[in-house]
């Protein structure tokens, strides 16, 4: 599979400090100087990100019941990578739409349906290189879990034909096992908990105190499908915040996608 993502950061903000001469003066004639804290709004970047190569080899189970497989995967360096600030300021690595850099991933992902439910989980790591502006942004860690309850059509083992699909969650991504070519209307009910932990970043070899962790987030959603098309929509909240140092804690994800079968 391949997964090409449009990206969109708003509300990135910086502090920045203002400096004061204060109205009296030391006994020895000189000014006091205050700072005044600000808050620089720097925009809302976006553009287009890395283009991502996925594989998966099913090396247990049959349609039904507990399948598992191997994925694997390269991200490559195609996003944009030269957004620029309302100030003029070329954005940091950790802000614009694309790395730069060549990752590479391996998990594994496993999924059982009975019924109308379905029950699935993967874990992915991912090995980050130097990539814009000398930034490693540094290795991922994603794992995921999911609940589906079909809404409408067939039962999920009915309509099962043991072909996974992904869709991705900051992606890189979240593997679910079902039919990629329902017959007829198919809607879903998901629920999901998606985490991810990220390394501290590094810029020309030296670490960034000031990044990485883990972020845990509940995720309600909606999936829709019929014959070779499928389409899904999710909103993440955070239940877990725990970031190194000083960062902007994220409040919610939207994630939507469109998927074709061939």
């Amino acid at each position: 599979s391949v997964q090409l993502p449009y990206l969109l950061r708003s509300g990135i903000r910086e502090a920045s400090h203002h400096h004061d001469q204060a109205a009296h003066t030391h006994a020895e004639g000189g000014a006091t100087h205050h700072e005044t804290p600000e808050t620089v709004d720097r925009g809302d970047p976006e553009g287009i990100g890395d283009l991502t190569l996925f594989g998966q080899y099913r090396f247990y189970g049959q349609d039904t019941g507990l399948q598992a497989s191997l994925l694997t995967g390269v991200k490559t360096p195609t996003g944009e990578t030269d957004e620029h600030d309302d100030q003029g300021e070329l954005f940091e690595a950790e802000f614009q739409p694309g790395s730069g850099s060549w990752d590479s991933m391996l998990g594994i992902a496993l999924s059982r349906a009975q019924g109308r439910w379905s029950v699935d989980g993967n874990v992915l790591y991912t090995i980050a290189t130097d990539g814009t502006q000398h930034t490693d942004l540094g290795d991922r860690f994603h794992y995921n879990g999911a609940v589906t309850y079909r809404l409408k059509g067939a039962d999920v083992e009915a309509s099962h034909d043991g072909a996974l699909h992904h869709h991705s969650h900051n992606g890189r991504s979240h593997h679910h096992d079902h039919a990629m070519s329902p017959k007829g209307l198919v809607i879903d009910a998901v629920l999901e908990l998606n985490g991810e932990w990220q390394a501290k970043q590094t810029i020309s070899g030296v670490d960034d105190p000031n990044s990485g962790g883990n972020v845990v987030f509940l995720s309600p959603g909606v999936r829709v499908a019929s014959n070779r098309w499928s389409g899904f929509a999710t909103v993440g909240l955070p239940i877990v915040n725990d970031l190194n140092g000083l960062q902007s804690e994220p409040t919610y994800r939207l994630f939507g996608g469109v998927l074709v079968g061939f």
